[in-house]
């Protein structure tokens, strides 16, 4: 059996993964160092290895619980392709870490707001010093390796790198920015950190509205350390960009007011 899903426009199909290929319960997989459990996608134990006989003597998921029978038509965690990754439905809200699917938090308009503004001042900045460098906004993949793929809220590839630049995906870009969500603060603190340095991209800024701080990070090696971490009153700066400068206090302001306030004019090392 095999099912169809769109991929580019265009009918493919996608082998269901084998039931033998589907771990028993409570076996254990390696991720991060760390021993986890290894479940279905969309369920929170495993499939029962008999399903209930229905009153009309047909057997099947039984009302109230998930279809299994269809669960297992898709890989287990873990065991995710890119190939699978880009067949989902264009609004799923997901991310691909080393074949499992995590899923993304729904954005506030605070979130939201946050990322125009910073868009909109690094898209004036870069062209006007930058001619030919790319900004663009979440949702669109990075590969960061082999069966992972990210969603940075912002990210930049510099004329050079252009090479980088895919329909689908892009390559690791020059500098990626995530506005930290309250529902997934570790992915973008600790584990997104690892993951872009990992992958060799220079610079990378955390914005916290929760603390109300951000931090820029630059690449040393195959770690980052850290630029800046600036707080209300102070203003963040780049490494990678000569002379981009935003002050922290506008961020919050945005977050706050239905338009950002770009200043498209600024001359190259002049305060944003």
């Amino acid at each position: 059996m095999t099912t169809k899903a769109r991929l580019n426009g265009r009918l493919s199909s996608i082998r269901p993964a084998r039931t033998s290929a589907y771990p028993v319960a409570g076996a254990k997989a390696r991720h991060n160092g760390k021993s986890s459990a290894i479940r279905p996608v969309w369920t929170s134990a495993y499939a029962p290895t008999s399903t209930k006989a229905k009153p009309n003597g047909k057997s099947g998921s039984a009302l109230g619980e998930p279809v299994w029978e269809v669960a297992r038509l898709f890989p287990a965690q873990g065991e995710w392709t890119e190939e699978h990754y880009f067949s989902l439905p264009d609004n799923a809200r997901v991310e691909l870490v080393e074949g499992r699917l995590e899923w993304l938090p729904m954005p506030t308009t605070s979130h939201q707001r946050i990322v125009a503004f910073l868009y909109g001042l690094l898209l004036a900045f870069v062209n006007r010093h930058y001619p030919g460098a790319e900004v663009l906004f979440a949702s669109l993949p990075i590969r960061l390796g082999p069966k992972t793929l990210r969603e940075p809220d912002i990210l930049l590839v510099l004329p050079e790198h252009r090479d980088r630049i895919h329909e689908q995906y892009w390559d690791p870009p020059d500098l990626v920015m995530e506005i930290v969500s309250a529902k997934n603060r570790a992915a973008d603190i600790r584990d997104k950190r690892r993951e872009y340095a990992q992958a060799g991209i220079p610079e990378y800024w955390i914005v916290d509205p929760q603390t109300k701080t951000v931090t820029v990070l630059t690449l040393a090696d195959k770690s980052y350390r850290v630029h800046g971490e600036y707080k209300s009153g102070e203003t963040a700066e780049s490494v990678l960009l000569s002379g981009f400068r935003v002050d922290v206090d506008d961020i919050w302001r945005a977050a706050g007011s239905a338009a950002p306030t770009a200043r498209p004019s600024q001359r190259k090392g002049e305060k944003i």
